[in-house]
């Protein structure tokens, strides 16, 4: 997929290097959507360099377009590739910056509260920690009964969605039996494809090492052979040493 994303970065990003005016405006804008989906494409294949080579155009184009919408989601972005990284600071610092922006909508405000408090969870801070997690999960009933209009870009985050990340979430609070009971209604809510997608792969990650947690070894055997399925259909080396690391923790 990345090629043809690379095409279509190149020719949006030459036709608004030639235009000028409000053609220019709307090109850009364009440009701004496609390289965060670049950079969020990254981020899934595990290619740290590409999502942040993007992720930072995505940046500079959306400032000038003035997309506040956009720039919160770039902004998201950004600190979620922080913390892959290792940068837990810039994971929490960032994805409060985002919080910040005007414009943002309902499912992004949502996401942003959970990623908060996976953040706060890391760096210790308990209190912060679990009082995000139940802001995030009051956003994401907000989101889900909001009727206004969405940003193109939130097609995805519906009540399968929100389940994920409110387990995963909790699992990283230390609250298993509702990680595990919330990351497998997530999974079971997702449709076909999104089911054997990669990024799919690291939610049953996290079930397993939460299944794990709780004493349920032969269903986390059984989330890692999923995980590991998934990896191999997807020829993803991300998820298959994501995968790899879960399996070793269960070794004896």
């Amino acid at each position: 997929m990345m090629p043809a994303v690379r095409a279509n970065l190149d020719l949006v990003s030459h036709l608004a290097g030639e235009a000028h005016d409000d053609l220019r405006g709307r090109l850009v804008d364009q440009a701004a959507q496609w390289a965060q989906f670049a950079g969020w494409l990254g981020i899934a294949a595990g290619d740290h360099a590409w999502s942040r080579h993007w992720l930072n155009q995505a940046l500079e184009w959306t400032v000038e377009s003035g997309h506040d919408a956009l720039l919160g989601t770039v902004l998201s972005f950004r600190a979620d590739l922080a913390g892959q990284s290792g940068d837990v600071g810039a994971l929490l610092g960032v994805t409060r910056a985002a919080l910040s922006r005007p414009g943002m909508s309902p499912g992004q405000i949502a996401y942003d509260h959970y990623q908060l408090a996976r953040a706060y969870a890391l760096v210790g801070d308990r209190q912060a920690a679990t009082s995000t997690a139940v802001a995030a999960d009051e956003r994401a009933w907000a989101a889900l009964e909001y009727g206004g209009e969405m940003p193109p870009w939130d097609y995805y985050r519906d009540r399968a969605f929100f389940d994920l990340e409110a387990g995963t979430t909790r699992a990283a609070l230390g609250q298993h039996e509702q990680g595990v009971e919330l990351l497998t209604a997530g999974l079971d809510g997702l449709d076909a494809d999104s089911a054997s997608a990669d990024w799919t792969g690291t939610y049953v990650c996290h079930l397993a090492r939460a299944q794990l947690a709780i004493g349920e070894r032969d269903d986390a055997a059984q989330s890692v052979e999923r995980a590991r399925s998934i990896a191999a259909r997807n020829r993803s080396a991300r998820l298959s040493a994501l995968v790899r690391t879960v399996s070793a923790s269960m070794d004896p």
